[in-house]
């Protein structure tokens, strides 16, 4: 925070005075005055003079803030001079002059007011006035740049809010503002309320009854910082350093900072216990910026008397407010002082922390260096003088601890560190990293960030040398240039740069001469030439030149070679040597054969025109074929020579020239292979890779497989009238083949058909082949089995064969899977071949018994040969299902012994076909007896049957009250029967009785026994059981009496 005052010839006067009064206002807490928690103050005295009846508008000072800021609530407080209503306000100020701060403020626009309460008790012309906080309408946000004007003044009569001087009692904030960049106490200077017009009313005259009067006022903001906190009073010290001289120690724990807001450092001391008339002094470190923990700070006071007893504590404020350390207190010993260690940097880089520590003669201490970014500390010491301590110091991290005070060392030790800076070496990549032997040499050009000089070193200085900063090139090959900074007493060692250089080899063309003789001659000397590029000077190359060993008549190879060499990366050209012939012979065929073996021709090289030759062709059963001519050509063709009367095998022929004079050069021949034997498939068999391998469907594979005579070549293969290639299943020769061609849907269904066109190696055509030699073939479908389906008319059941039915169009020879499913999930199947147009499929009745009541669901789907899987076609067979319900009925609430019971069963076909053939069993239950006559079936009363329950041994319904013993679907039957319990019954016995159902379904399928269910129960064919005793609850199905 900077303070300012309007240019006056009293500047220094009035800052000063404020100062003092500001210093005296802070120093009497010993605690932080708020706990704000997200808020912080900025409050003064301002000093000014006025009428104190006679009060002016306005009284204030204008600000400027340090950061964007809102503002809650504005401070005041009513004085003890204080007689009439006051209001406090912030205004938007601008200046007379041209700039912030040049000429008046004026009062521009207000941005928001309060009114305080000035009519509490006060003590009139006492020692302390009372201050108010007061909450504004609605904050206001101050931004930076523009200048506010913060005032107070009278509503309407009365003296306002003015303090006498010696009447503050406020904590000091002038210290710790560091929300407000620059401000101006107001004293002697002008303001303009309308914000235009001549200044007025100047604050600051001089006040009728000569007392200086103060306003205080101020504002409460928001922040995101919380407030500092200390050391407790373990880690807050004082120790004399000499005659007049101490050293107060403290300890910032927090700094509170939530990013970069400053927190100032002070010490307060007295020689009062209540730190009254204390003294404010700064501390070093005075600023910390941004969040920090465990600072420890300094500062040496001086001015001190001897066995005087000094109270002090450290003093933190940041935006927040203000946090205070513990007072402690030490009695000044001017002849058993400790000795005053301060720490200096020497340049720049960071600070020392704290600045100065009082260490007794014995002791050592600690400074803690902070280094700024890209620097780090020394581990240079410089010590003052001679002979300070016992020991050496030591580090630990950036901390470091002296060595222990020495006896007789100075009262006044200075300890110098330094700072290095980092510093970075830029080194670039490029072209000058690829070289070549016998490049020039050149220079390197990295820099280092500090300036200084950097340095070069080669990891390999066989390839490259370096001199100072130039590079030598002396051999191909790769190494690695490093450029250095080992820093000084201002730079830190930078890391190193290295950067790869690879010197590739010089490339050079050597070739061979071109050399020739005649048959029979000496061989020239052999040489060679540089074609391309140069050897270096002092350089030099080992050569051998080799001939192709032979003296036939042709073109030797010249080979060059040369010994490896390191720098050099050479090319090689290798000559010819030749040897010319009298004459060379050569015949035109490569293999005579069937289509050939009457014309065959042969070819002169190098004849001698004019001279005539012979030649002769033998087999290996030494028959011949001569003739003779004249040669009229350099290069001459002797065609139409027959030799079909030559046996296959090897030919040879045999050429001379005889010259004019007679003389018969040397005989030259060629050989040539003669084959016109027939090649013939002596296995041929086709198969498909379908589970039926003589059928296919689409997908399917064909493999055709055949075994030739002899090796064959030039095959030309059709399956299904689709081009294949064969493939040689590398038996050593080339007569063993396999063909592969995959059948689609635009290939025609039936007999699947190929064609074998091949010849021998010689050129022989064999027979063409479309026929296998093991009659295998094979049948080629495309069509799924269709339009079959189930003769519902066909469904049947008989005891000793079971339910059978007919499958309509099916295909002869596909298979058939079919499945009967229930209601419930489970299955039964049976599978086989289809052997005529309508086959029947029959299922065991005792497979038929695992399935449960309920529709049947028939299904049925065919497969042909190939493997094309027709659709799937049901059929549901509607099949009845019986329910059973037993319920009873009797009077009153309670069974007895002797009571009688009514029992009811009701019957239902819940399924969908029709229930024939039905049978009911009705017990009669345990503990009970029949009431003759009481059965009834439909509302029709049954004779008893011996005597007894008609139902007892179970009854065929159809023999029944006329009834025909069918139940169509959703129909029921009502049965109903009494018994009487026994009188002898005691209570909580169980009369138990559960019926039983059967019948057949409509194919005369015996249905699965039914046993009756109990409807009260969530069970299913639970026993209807009653207890002598119990009290029944009613259902609605029952009826009572």
């Amino acid at each position: 925070m900077k303070i300012k005052a309007h240019k006056t010839n009293k500047l220094y006067y009035i800052f000063f005075f404020a100062l003092m009064c500001l210093l005296f206002i802070g120093i009497t807490n010993t605690t932080p005055a708020y706990a704000r928690g997200g808020s912080g103050d900025f409050r003064v005295s301002n000093y000014a003079s006025g009428f104190q009846l006679n009060n002016f508008l306005w009284r204030g000072y204008a600000f400027t803030v340090s950061r964007e800021v809102e503002v809650t609530h504005l401070w005041g407080g009513g004085g003890p001079t204080a007689t009439g209503g006051f209001q406090g306000g912030i205004y938007e100020t601008s200046w007379t002059g041209d700039t912030i701060g040049d000429g008046n403020p004026r009062l521009d626009k207000l941005l928001s007011g309060v009114v305080f309460d000035h009519t509490r008790d006060v003590v009139v012309g006492g020692d302390s006035g009372q201050e108010e906080m007061v909450k504004l309408g609605k904050s206001v946000t101050l931004y930076p740049g523009q200048t506010y004007f913060i005032a107070q003044g009278r509503v309407s009569t009365g003296s306002g809010t003015h303090y006498a001087a010696d009447s503050i009692d406020y904590e000091n904030i002038e210290i710790g503002s560091p929300i407000i960049d620059q401000w101006w106490p107001q004293a002697n200077m002008a303001y303009q309320p309308g914000g235009d017009g001549t200044a007025v009313d100047a604050v600051g005259r001089t006040a009728l009854s000569e007392t200086p009067i103060r306003v205080m006022m101020g504002f409460r903001y928001i922040t995101d910082v919380n407030e500092p906190s200390l050391g407790p009073e373990a880690e807050t010290g004082a120790m004399s350093t000499g005659k007049y001289e101490a050293v107060l120690e403290g300890v910032l724990s927090d700094s509170g900072a939530a990013n970069d807001e400053p927190t100032t450092l002070y010490f307060e001391y007295s020689t009062n216990s209540d730190l009254s008339n204390s003294t404010l002094v700064a501390a070093s470190p005075h600023t910390i910026e941004g969040p920090a923990t465990d600072v420890g700070f300094s500062r040496q006071i001086t001015g001190l008397n001897d066995g005087t007893t000094y109270y002090y504590r450290a003093v933190a404020i940041n935006e927040a407010g203000r946090s205070n350390g513990d007072i402690v207190s030490f009695v000044h010993d001017s002849v058993n002082f400790a000795r005053t260690l301060t720490a200096e940097v020497l340049g720049s880089g960071g600070t020392v922390i704290p600045e100065t520590r009082a260490v007794p003669i014995g002791e050592s201490t600690t400074f803690e260096l902070r280094p700024d970014s890209d620097y780090e500390r020394s581990d240079n010491v410089v010590i003052s003088s001679e002979h300070s301590f016992d020991s050496e110091g030591s580090w630990n991290g950036n901390v470091f601890t002296t060595g222990v005070i020495a006896e007789g060392s100075e009262e006044n030790i200075t300890l110098t560190f330094s700072f290095l800076k980092e510093q970075a070496i830029t080194f670039e990549a490029g072209d000058w990293q690829s070289k070549t032997y016998g490049d020039d040499n050149f220079v390197l050009e990295a820099t280092a960030s500090s300036g200084l000089d950097v340095f070069y070193e080669s990891s390999n200085p066989d390839v490259a040398s370096i001199d100072g900063n130039t590079v030598n090139i002396h051999n191909a090959g790769t190494t690695t240039i490093i450029a250095l900074q080992d820093g000084n007493v201002s730079y830190l060692p930078a890391d190193n740069v290295e950067r790869s250089l690879t010197v590739e080899k010089k490339a050079i063309t050597i070739a061979a001469d071109d050399i020739s003789k005649y048959e029979g001659t000496d061989d020239p000397e052999l040489s060679y030439q540089i074609t391309e590029g140069n050897l270096e000077s002092g350089d030099s190359l080992a050569v051998e030149l080799n001939r192709e060993d032979g003296e036939e008549p042709g073109n030797y190879a010249i080979e060059l070679n040369t010994l490896d060499n390191p720098n050099y990366d050479i090319t090689c050209e290798n000559a010819n040597f030749t040897i010319k012939p009298a004459y060379s012979v050569s015949i035109d065929q490569e293999i005579i054969n069937s289509n050939n073996e009457e014309n065959i021709s042969f070819k002169f090289a190098d004849g001698d025109v004019g001279a005539d030759y012979d030649y002769i062709i033998v087999d290996e059963n030494e028959n011949t074929v001569e003739g003779n001519g004249e040669i009229t050509e350099t290069v001459q063709t002797i065609s139409g020579i027959n030799v079909s009367s030559l046996s296959d095998g090897i030919l040879t022929l045999t050429v001379t020239l005889t010259d004019s004079a007679g003389n018969t050069g040397n005989e030259v021949t060629d050989q040539i292979d003669k084959e016109t034997s027939i090649p013939t498939l002596d296995t041929v068999n086709i198969e498909s890779d379908n589970d039926n391998n003589d059928h296919a469907k689409v997908g399917d594979k064909i493999t055709l497989n055949f075994i030739s005579s002899k090796d064959i070549t030039e095959l030309s293969i059709t399956i299904a009238d689709n081009q294949v290639s064969a493939t040689d299943l590398e038996d050593n020769d080339a007569t063993t083949w396999q063909a592969e061609y995959t059948m689609t849907d635009e290939d025609t269904e039936g007999e699947v058909v190929f064609v074998i066109n091949y010849e021998d190696m010689a050129g022989n055509s064999g027979q063409e082949i479309n026929q296998t030699t093991d009659n295998s073939s094979v049948f080629f479908s495309k069509t799924a089995p269709e339009n079959y389906y189930i003769d519902e008319n066909s469904i049947n059941f008989e005891k000793e064969t079971g339910l059978y039915f007919d499958i309509k169009n099916a295909e002869i020879d596909s298979s058939y899977n079919s499945i009967i499913r229930d209601q419930n999930g489970r299955e039964i199947n049976e599978n086989g071949v289809v052997s005529s147009e309508t086959q029947q499929i029959t299922f065991a009745e005792d497979k038929l018994d695992r399935l449960d009541a309920g529709d049947w669901t028939i299904e049925i789907q065919l497969t042909d040969q190939a493997g094309n899987i027709g659709e799937k076609i049901s059929h549901t067979i509607e099949r009845p299902e019986i329910k059973a319900e037993l319920t009873a009925d009797y009077d009153g609430n309670t069974l007895s012994s002797g009571a009688e019971i009514t029992y009811s069963l009701e019957i239902e076909n819940i399924g969908a076909g029709l229930l024939k053939d039905i049978e009911v069993y009705a017990p009669i239950p345990a503990g009970s007896e029949y009431i003759a006559g009481s059965t009834i079936v439909n509302g029709k009363n049954i004779d008893d049957i011996n005597n007894s329950l008609p139902l007892l041994d179970g009854l065929n319904i159809a023999n029944l009250a006329n009834e025909d013993g069918n139940l169509e679907s959703g129909k029921n039957i009502e049965i109903s029967y009494k018994v009487k319990t026994m009188d002898n019954l005691i209570s909580g016995t169980e009369v138990i009785n559960q019926a039983e159902v059967s019948g057949k379904d409509d194919l005369n399928y015996q249905l699965k026994d039914k046993l009756s269910d109990d409807p009260r129960t969530t069970g299913l064919e639970d026993p209807l059981k009653l207890r002598i005793g119990d009290v029944i609850v009613q259902y609605l199905i029952l009826k009572k009496k």
